[in-house]
């Protein structure tokens, strides 16, 4: 399969930091299959199947007062990782977290270190919402859970579960490539506890002491009755992938369900929701 490359010039001249300008875009782009982002020195670029929804996708981009310029590359799949390479740097969060690729060498001052090779999935951890759960998970270790992982992607999340203590961890995603690409990345981490599967095949476990969704808000709502009946008295649901203008949606639509919200974190305009049943 061959895959386009859209580069947006952004809009500097304007107040709002770049961080910031890069997270309005791509909120308005979430109902978008776009499968991976890099954004460096006022440019954003993303990587889309080719003539997937591009004319929507163009007007839309075009409707985005903080872009300046927008251009079009075709790519072949393989230069993905060359592409990724010259971009990606290691995630740092003090010295507890480390994640990095199979080019970074190893750094032995941090606690924990994943090799996240991400190969057109979501989940280098470099978003706001994946790494809101990163440090929620590095200060809430689960110890002895029993953990889902929604929408894994690159399984980034349920590694880093297994890592910090997780009983058993449960990945799923509705994209083959993520499948693929969690097995890869397991193997890369020596994990024994994960089990990743495909949506259309998952047979959840009777509960769940903890659930990380990271998706898009509608699929979020949409999935609320299955998360309830996953979870019992005490579980956990940590819900991200929110824009903080849709926080009091979500928290009246999971009291529907008796969850509770206990807990928020805040980066930039995205909220990370952490919720207990009750």
């Amino acid at each position: 399969m061959n895959w386009e490359c859209i580069t947006l010039s952004l809009n500097r001249e304007s107040d709002i930091q770049e961080e910031e300008l890069v997270d309005i875009i791509t909120a308005e782009l979430m109902d978008f299959p776009i499968e991976g982002t890099w954004h460096q020195d006022g440019m954003l670029a993303l990587y889309l199947a080719s003539d997937q929804l591009r004319s929507e996708l163009i007007q839309t981009l075009e409707s985005i007062p903080y872009i300046k310029e927008i251009s079009y590359q075709d790519i072949e799949q393989q230069n993905w990782n060359q592409i990724w390479e010259s971009s990606y740097q290691p995630i740092e969060i003090l010295f507890a977290l480390r994640v990095r690729a199979l080019f970074h060498p190893a750094d032995p001052r941090f606690a924990t270190e994943l090799v996240i090779q991400p190969n057109m999935s979501f989940g280098t951890g470099h978003h706001a919402t994946t790494r809101m759960i990163l440090e929620a998970l590095i200060e809430q270790p689960p110890i002895n859970k029993k953990v889902l992982d929604m929408g894994c992607g690159t399984s980034i999340l349920a590694i880093l579960a297994e890592k910090l203590g997780a009983h058993t961890v449960h990945a799923v995603d509705n994209d083959p490539q993520c499948v693929i690409n969690s097995n890869e990345n397991i193997i890369l981490n020596n994990c024994k506890r994960i089990t990743v599967c495909n949506l259309n095949k998952f047979s959840p476990e009777p509960y769940y002491d903890l659930i990380l969704a990271n998706i898009q808000r509608q699929i979020l709502i949409e999935q609320l009755p299955f998360y309830n009946n996953m979870t019992q008295i005490g579980s956990e649901l940590w819900m991200s992938g929110i824009e903080a203008d849709d926080k009091e949606l979500l928290v009246d639509t999971a009291k529907e369900f008796n969850f509770k919200l206990i807990k928020e974190k805040t980066i930039s305009s995205w909220v990370l929701l952490i919720f207990r049943k009750y």
